[in-house]
């Protein structure tokens, strides 16, 4: 069930739900809209089975896209809570990724109709890629685990695109300074 803890949570991850009222009214209205679709997806549903539910996942998007100002940004936060293995958090860097490379609108993710086919269609292609680095996703997976994070391999390579796309580049200055900072001085 979605909880008000779930909706707080976003907050963290630029969700723009800033006030009490906003998570009050988004809780709400994500607990009516969610709850029974939620419960028939499996908790340990996951998105590299090969009976993924792809069109319960759309039923959710199209549910949770029903409320007042939210559209899958919102809505992926708080369902990855959920099913951190199935639903990835898509929010505008993700979305940015898939969409118009895919050849799909961009405008069909800002559509409250239209955004739930288009988080599906996103939800195929991340799943074409998670396949594909699985092995290496879940070995970081267990390194993180044996440093006391857990991570789902969805999440990993959700902040593994994030990180390498986001158009600020925050984190690639961040790993450049950090390289040179380790070489070694070229002249004395």
């Amino acid at each position: 069930a979605v909880e008000p803890l779930d909706i707080l949570a976003t907050v963290s991850m630029n969700s723009f739900v800033n006030n009490a009222t906003l998570v009050r009214n988004i809780h709400r209205g994500l607990a009516e809209n969610c709850n029974a679709i939620l419960a028939r997806i499996p908790q340990d549903a996951s998105l590299v089975s090969t009976d993924v539910p792809f069109e319960t996942v759309e039923a959710l998007f199209k549910a949770a896209c029903q409320v007042p100002r939210v559209l899958l940004p919102v809505a992926t936060k708080v369902l990855h809570r959920k099913r951190p293995e199935l639903i990835p958090m898509l929010d505008n860097v993700l979305l940015g990724y898939y969409m118009e490379p895919g050849g799909f609108p961009w405008s069909d993710t800002q559509d409250k109709r239209r955004a739930p086919g288009a988080g599906v269609k996103v939800l195929h292609s991340f799943r074409t890629d998670l396949l594909y680095v699985l092995p290496q996703a879940q070995q970081l997976q267990h390194g993180l685990r044996e440093s006391g994070y857990s991570l789902s391999a969805v999440r990993i390579l959700e902040l593994l695109i994030w990180m390498e796309t986001e158009k600020n580049g925050y984190y690639r200055k961040l790993r450049a300074e950090s390289d040179s900072a380790t070489e070694a001085p070229t002249s004395l």
